[in-house]
């Protein structure tokens, strides 16, 4: 394994004449702005890509994509154009203020196209997982520290190939997908002590499920899973198992899990519904937040362009979710609180904070920090190249510190293992063993390839395009 420091981010603040004007050459607007919110200023940053200079090739279309984001908004995690690629295909990278673009690697030489692709990080962010092209698989989840570097860990049956879509606080619990192309596939949850194991499907319907988030302390896990009535959002515990979520009402009957409140009990995601149509018989996507005491509940869609939205993600207790809309200028980023609804985050960092998005469109969100304030995902940038973004933006009036929790109470590191682990105490992991729970604590967080549907998350993996954003390519679940 080997890593390669590259200065991969655009990054801009006024104040730094540097890079501003390397800002300037690269086309890229970014800003720093402060307004009546206390003073409090808003921040955007566009990531470039992985190749000397992270200069962008004349006639690129893509560049990099952001798709998670750790608790305290200082870790970002994604994808990028590499030059350390054989054929130049996307490389899975980590970020931090301090070290800009960091390349975690590949699995190995393949026989064809060597690419890895980080979906999601622990909250911590000191673990990076996701799949990457390998010479013995095909396809495999990977787990990435700073100690071991890129590591695949493997597969739950012989001839399966296998994704990593999130990790909680300290990466000791992993999640995703396993299964054969063009076949069935299983969610499953991966532990140090007890590798991969499967999590079963719903009743009824045919084997085909996948998990793509998962809480704190790793002991709930969500998805979507094949139900007697069709793909269906799931929530998972060891006590309750696989248990579905159900869907909005109106339209077809479908539904996808793709983000977990740190302490599990808001969950986000999409699901056909009627939309804003008075046709019963018509079906749209929209975005959900569901929690024990309401159920699912529609979060609507941004104005403007067919009805058409997705969650992503949820802030550590649920209080702000993210995800992409539609409006007349086609996929926009979105931040949704009771206390504003759903707005474009595109219009928030313009209108209320002054930023310079002159030729810009963010169009997707996949992740967001426990706070609520930093928002990671993809844009389009004045040249019309994908790039990630992150973003921090302050709350709106009418959401509270105290709503917001301890976003980064991951729980005692002193335990032995988990859940029926080893001694220790606090939040912890749950994980394999046999004692109190403890150890290490946790918090879910959670393509650049311009697919508009497929029909699974494994598809895309073999097609070597990322798993997270995007979120078309996720309303089928069979493999």
């Amino acid at each position: 394994m080997y890593q390669i420091n590259q200065p991969g981010i655009t990054r801009c603040c006024f104040n730094r004449t540097a890079r501003s004007l390397i800002a300037l050459v690269l086309g890229v607007v970014l800003g720093t702005a402060a307004t009546a919110h206390g003073g409090a200023a808003a921040t955007f940053e566009s990531l470039t890509n992985l190749r000397p200079d992270g200069e962008i090739s004349l006639g690129a279309t893509f560049a990099s994509e952001a798709t998670g984001v750790s608790a305290d908004g200082l870790v970002v995690v994604g994808f990028a154009a590499s030059k350390n690629s054989p054929s130049f295909d996307n490389e899975a990278f980590r970020w931090t203020a301090s070290s800009d673009m960091t390349a975690l690697g590949f699995l190995g030489k393949s026989s064809g196209a060597t690419a890895s692709f980080a979906n999601s990080l622990s909250g911590d962010g000191s673990v990076v997982v996701g799949n990457a092209t390998s010479p013995s698989i095909g396809t495999e989840s990977f787990r990435w520290t700073q100690s071991d570097g890129i590591v695949g860990i493997g597969v739950l049956n012989q001839f399966d190939q296998s994704v990593a879509l999130d990790a909680s606080f300290h990466g000791n619990v992993v999640v995703g997908e396993s299964g054969v192309y063009g076949a069935s596939s299983e969610a499953y949850r991966w532990t140090q002590a007890g590798g991969m194991v499967g999590l079963g499907d719903l009743d009824g319907g045919e084997t085909s499920s996948r998990a793509e988030g998962v809480s704190a302390d790793g002991s709930v896990v969500v998805g979507q899973g094949t139900s007697n009535d069709g793909v269906e959002a799931f929530r998972w515990t060891s006590s309750g198992g696989m248990v579905g979520l159900g869907d909005l009402p109106g339209g077809e009957f479908q539904s996808t899990a793709h983000g977990v409140s740190h302490d599990g009990t808001v969950v986000v995601g999409e699901s056909e519904s009627g939309g804003d149509s008075d046709d019963s018989e018509e079906s749209f996507g929209e975005a959900f937040k569901w929690t024990n005491a309401d159920g699912i509940m529609g979060l609507g869609d941004l104005d403007g362009g067919e009805f058409d939205s997705v969650a992503n993600a949820a802030s550590a207790h649920g209080v702000v979710v993210v995800g992409r809309g539609t409006t007349e200028d086609g996929s926009t980023a979105f931040r949704y609180t009771e206390a504003d609804g759903m707005r474009s985050i595109q219009d928030i960092l313009v209108n209320d904070f002054g930023t310079d998005l002159t030729d810009w469109r963010l169009a997707e969100a996949n992740g967001v920090s426990g706070d609520g304030r930093t928002i990671v995902g993809l844009a389009f940038n004045p040249d019309g190249v994908k790039v990630g973004f992150v973003a921090t933006i302050p709350l709106p009036e009418g959401v509270s510190e105290e709503a917001l929790g301890d976003v980064n109470d991951g729980g005692s590191s002193t335990g032995g293992g988990g859940d029926n682990g080893n001694g220790g105490s606090g939040n912890g992991d749950s994980g394999d063993g046999g004692g109190n729970t403890g150890g290490n604590g946790g918090m879910s967080m959670p393509s650049g390839c311009g697919v508009a549907t497929v029909t699974s998350s494994l598809f895309i993996a073999l097609g070597l395009c990322g798993i997270k954003g995007n979120r078309q390519r996720v309303r089928n679940a069979a493999l």
